[in-house]
């Protein structure tokens, strides 16, 4: 069997039942496909544009997923677990949601008072939190290895491993 450039068509997944599927990017959904479960940590994607018929993201989802570089998060997506997108630091993420607003590829609630993703790439040397945040959610800088300053403004409150692996 000849294998391609691209070592996720190369996968071969055997599920003993019908609980998930993988398509051809290495993203895992659960069975309905309106759930990602996770991402194959070899994916190669220029854009991801998350399925119109997915509803939530899990923590971790795209935990370590280095060769995406931009994730559009679509107009059903309502929920998304604490920083599935953790040291993914070449993503960019963009939304389309009503219910995640995007800033410079940084995710935020509807309300801009919870921040709820950040990448490396998106936030840098040096982040200023917006006057509407309140609340940082958990995990929201994880992985974000060359953040070394920030400026909180008007934050109340931090949740935890907020900063894992923020090595600057």
């Amino acid at each position: 069997m000849k294998q391609s450039d691209n070592p996720v068509a190369d996968l071969i997944v055997h599920v003993e039942n019908d609980n998930c599927t993988v398509d051809l990017n290495g993203v895992i959904y659960n069975k309905f496909k309106t759930t990602i479960i996770g991402c194959l940590n070899g994916s190669q994607i220029d854009e991801l544009r998350i399925p119109e018929t997915v509803t939530s993201i899990n923590r971790n989802a795209f935990w370590n997923c280095k060769g995406i570089k931009k994730v559009v998060i679509t107009k059903n997506i309502v929920r998304i677990g604490y920083n599935p997108f953790a040291s993914a630091e070449n993503m960019y993420l963009e939304s389309e949601s009503p219910e995640i607003i995007s800033r410079d590829g940084i995710l935020y609630d509807k309300t801009m008072t919870n921040l709820l993703c950040a990448t490396n790439c998106a936030v840098g040397k040096s982040y200023r939190v917006p006057d509407s945040v309140k609340i940082i959610n958990r995990g929201v800088f994880s992985g974000c290895k060359d953040l070394e300053q920030i400026d909180f403004n008007a934050v109340t409150y931090i949740d935890k491993s907020s900063f894992t692996n923020c090595t600057s």
